[in-house]
């Protein structure tokens, strides 16, 4: 196995310090570096006992083609959601503690060790029920692997190797990003404008605090106050200005280019009405399109058919927010977007940023609607990305 530079300095990093982060850039090898330290372990320990937590089923079998590909043993592993792990936890005193049957014949004094690898590890900060099943667990070695760690959220383990976007511009495509204005539909926003109010005095009245925007983790939320959460995105989502936008630069990415494109939704129904709308426009225009070229991607169900050769134009609607590879991506739209999930928002602009012999750039195209929502979100997002120097 060949590791570039800056991938060997991070093992090397691991292998002194045992306990720590790893923030690389997306596209920057990250899983190839926990195969390396399995790897490694595995040629130097009679045993390795170990476990991969990455937060979604489609993120267990990506790891699970590549520890199968790279030829690391699965004896002792296990590849698996957060949410498996804690179950694992709640029901075990250990987690750990299996020997194969061949070394507990032996007799014999057995070097073994003990290892968990967290992917997406900006989700396993402090207080959460995964860091205490992996505080529980206790492993030799613990590893955690993010594109994006949280500013706001403390970490129990320190960060041990950081390259930035700038740091490995040889081996990461460049990143430009283009405001793409939207004027919504006039009932639309004011429909949007009423709910986001109704939603402050709901907060006021039970004292909830919501701190630099990120409405997904507010504590003791309500149905009333869960119904206007899920109806928020509904209102920009299916704007028709929006899906009109959204299809108008795809379209004309499509004519100009043969390189993919992904849009990102937040609505079943928007994925669909955008999927109708490009094979329409597009028969429209003159531009031969077939359906297969065109892939509503609906998560782990679909994993197989994001390394198929027919699809040039992919609309997702949660998933592809963290950690999938997708080949051969060169442009991303950001449709419709949680306003309040910066990192999610990071996360699906570095779906981009792997870089390839025939692609040194990656263009991403968000709209922003003429909400104050999505312009500070916009700022935000902007001021994020110069932090963590994910442009060159």
């Amino acid at each position: 196995m060949e590791l570039r530079d800056y991938q060997k300095e991070a093992l090397d990093a691991i292998l002194e310090h045992k306990r720590g982060l790893v923030v690389l850039p997306t596209g920057a090898g990250k899983t190839l570096i926990g195969i390396a330290l399995l790897k490694y372990l595995q040629k130097h320990y009679d045993e390795v006992e170990y476990y991969v937590l990455v937060p979604t089923l489609a993120l267990v079998k990506q790891w699970y083609t590549a520890i199968v590909k790279n030829d690391v043993s699965l004896t002792l592993g296990n590849v698996m959601t957060y949410a498996s792990f804690i179950s694992i936890s709640n029901r075990s005193s250990s987690v750990f503690g299996k020997t194969t049957i061949e070394h507990a014949i032996s007799g014999k004094n057995i070097r073994r060790v003990t290892v968990i690898i967290i992917d997406e590890a900006h989700h396993a900060h402090l207080a959460t029920k995964l860091w205490e099943a992996v505080v529980k667990a206790n492993p030799d070695y613990l590893v955690g692997f993010t594109a994006t760690p949280n500013p706001y959220k403390q970490y129990a383990i320190p960060v041990i190797f950081k390259r930035s976007l700038r740091d490995l511009a040889k081996y990461i495509a460049n990143l430009e990003i283009y405001e793409v204005p939207v004027t919504l539909v006039g009932e639309n926003r004011e429909n949007f404008l009423f709910n986001t109010k109704e939603l402050g005095k709901l907060f006021e009245q039970r004292e909830i605090a919501v701190k630099r925007g990120d409405i997904e983790k507010i504590e003791r939320i309500d149905l009333k106050i869960q119904d206007i959460l899920a109806t928020l995105p509904y209102f920009v989502a299916m704007d028709d200005n929006i899906i009109e936008t959204t299809v108008d630069v795809a379209a004309k990415l499509y004519s100009e280019s043969k390189d993919r494109i992904l849009i990102k939704t937040q609505r079943h129904a928007a994925a669909n009405a955008i999927y109708e709308y490009i094979i329409s426009k597009l028969s429209d225009l003159g531009i031969p399109v077939t359906t297969d070229q065109v892939l509503v991607y609906r998560g782990k169900q679909d994993v197989s058919k994001l390394y198929e050769q027919k699809w040039r134009i992919l609309i997702a609607i949660k998933a592809l927010s963290e950690g999938i590879d997708v080949p051969d991506l060169t442009y991303a739209i950001l449709s419709s977007y949680d306003y309040g999930n910066i990192i999610g928002m990071v996360q699906t602009i570095g779906r981009t940023l792997r870089k390839t012999p025939t692609k040194n750039k990656a263009s991403v195209y968000i709209l922003v609607p003429n909400l104050p929502q999505y312009k500070k979100a916009y700022q935000r997002l902007l001021k994020y990305i110069e932090a963590a120097e994910l442009t060159k």
